[in-house]
């Protein structure tokens, strides 16, 4: 039976080849800004799941007010791993700028780098794998340094950087230990250098032989803290007792307690992408996502009514059909089924024109949204299920009224000729009126979101008729700039720590996308102080 609609499916198509053409379109354009958008929701929401047991890891918020900041006490770490034995695993990293070079007697090769600062049990807390060396105690010296595949061949044109030695503030050798591999994108981690906290000169250590002499320590909370917790511990055992913990590790001052001034908040690391209030980190609103998946939700909808909308209004072509099938015996049952079979056929070929084009499209998609999203993605079991699922409730919505209205077709129709009419007619407009209207929307958001996305850019920028040439030094005292004055054509010159368009401070170095926009302008990314002049 089913293979006998499906023939009836497919030689009404054939017999309306224009009509089969605009429902198959429609469906496939609508379709296709689904399949995009949800490879967009599937992207944020797996930020950091690619990491082994990732179920087991969770970073430390220090939170005060209604601010809330992805780091903390350099001590922190130091006290989860003393206070609570389930703890299996901690590691502190601490980001510094500094200036990185292979050797002495070698400026070519000297760069500001983002150099991140950590434990040696760092690989214990985030297990990743080597392209070479061993990452079990690579960090362990005091002079050993952990670099991604790209540092590597930066430097020394190869990936097979160890026992090759970087020099560090000019004057400290440290040597690689073990190269890992660039780190996907869907992660807010940015490893590229990771040095051990154990040297002398690093920030961690500086800050660990510091004394402790105020209620909040009168140290860096500048330190970001993971640990590692196996599932079968409750969180909440370690969550309630973090106000009594500062309490006992700090002093008090003024007569409050630690407690009352700041709160320790620790949350799974899956969480941090869309972690919102975060002044340190560029995570994303959760709501934004939601508001996107509606987004997507809409545009099916509006293939939907365009397809219902299509199909009803050829309703006076069918229904000499309908009443041929039920005068030989057709009930409405088998009607219902047929167009439902009829909208099921139309929504799987859409499908697969939407795969193939959103395949074609993701490219410069990627470009657009400066992400490198894998449509290998759209063959996992999660992905697939969903997709599957809104290929079922599209044919569901887009066959069903269809289906209803078709079927109520009685032969003596056909011999009526002035009928009034009915509600069938007022629902077809009413969607129409409803079709366009979402449609009106969806075009004015996104004109006015570019047109605010420009002005921004344009306010921001404002270099194409009185250009700035930024260059970086390790400082800015008045003689250099006095001595630019000089230069023929330079109206003025400034100094500043960061771009002022391109975010405040660690923002910019905590978002590895925003750093990856930024190198990718021909801007030179900001790792010290910044002379600008016009």
């Amino acid at each position: 039976m089913f293979k006998y609609y499906l023939l009836i499916a497919w030689r009404n198509s054939r017999c309306n080849k224009l009509y089969a053409s605009i429902s198959i379109v429609g469906l496939t354009l609508g379709l296709t800004a689904a399949l995009l958008i949800g490879l967009f929701v599937q992207d944020e929401l797996s930020y950091d799941s690619w990491l082994p047991d990732h179920q087991e890891l969770y970073r430390a918020y220090s939170v005060s007010g209604d601010r809330r900041f992805g780091s903390g006490p350099v001590e922190l770490g130091r006290w989860l791993k003393s206070d609570y034995p389930q703890v299996t695993a901690v590691a502190r990293l601490l980001g510094s700028s500094t200036v990185v070079g292979v050797d002495q007697d070698s400026s070519e090769l000297e760069f500001n780098e983002r150099v991140d600062w950590a434990d040696p049990e760092v690989f214990d807390v985030f297990p990743f794998s080597s392209i070479h060396g061993d990452l079990a105690g690579a960090l362990d010296q005091p002079d050993a340094v952990v670099i991604s595949k790209s540092i590597a061949e930066k430097y020394f044109g190869t990936d097979d950087a160890v026992g090759e030695s970087l020099l560090f503030g000019r004057e400290n050798p440290m040597q690689v230990t073990a190269v890992i591999a660039d780190l996907p994108d869907n992660t807010h981690l940015d490893f590229e250098i990771l040095g051990s906290a154990n040297a002398a000169f690093s920030p961690i250590a500086v800050q660990d032989r510091s004394p402790i002499n105020q209620y909040y320590g009168r140290k860096s909370w500048l330190t970001s803290t993971y640990f590692r917790l196996p599932a079968t511990e409750n969180l909440a055992n370690i969550t309630d007792d973090m106000g009594a913990m500062l309490d006992r590790h700090l002093p008090v001052q003024g007569g409050r307690k630690n407690s009352e001034i700041y709160q320790i908040e620790l949350r799974p690391i899956t969480d941090v992408h869309l972690t919102t209030g975060d002044a340190t980190a560029t995570g994303v609103n959760l709501q934004n996502v939601y508001t996107v998946s509606a987004v997507a939700l809409l545009i099916l909808i509006t293939a939907s009514i365009n397809y219902i909308n299509l199909m009803t209004a050829r309703g006076a072509k069918r229904s000499r059909e309908i009443a041929i099938r039920k005068t030989v015996g057709a009930g409405r049952k088998s009607l219902i089924f047929q167009f439902l079979t009829e909208s099921t056929t139309y929504v799987l070929i859409s499908c697969v024109f939407a795969v193939g084009l959103a395949a074609l499209l993701l490219a410069p998609f990627n470009g657009f949204m400066s992400r490198e999203m894998n449509f290998s993605i759209v063959l996992s079991p999660g992905f697939l299920l969903g997709a599957l699922s809104i290929a079922v409730l599209t044919s569901l919505v887009a066959g069903i009224y269809p289906a209803l209205v078709l079927s109520r077709f009685t032969p003596m129709a056909l011999f009526q000729t002035n009928k009034p009419k009915g509600s069938s007619a007022f629902i077809r407009e009413a969607l129409s009126v409803f079709q366009f209207a979402i449609l009106t929307a969806l075009l004015v958001s996104a004109y006015v979101i570019y047109q605010q996305g420009q002005f921004g850019f344009r306010e921001s920028v404002r270099q194409l008729d009185d250009p700035i040439v930024m260059i970086t030094t390790n400082g800015c005292a008045d003689q250099l700039k006095q001595q630019f004055l000089q230069v023929p054509n330079v109206k003025s010159v400034g100094c500043a720590t960061q771009i002022p368009q391109y975010g405040m401070g660690w923002g910019l170095r905590s978002c590895p996308r925003a750093r990856r926009r930024l190198s990718g302008s021909g801007l030179p990314t900001i790792r010290s102080t910044a002379i600008f002049f016009s």
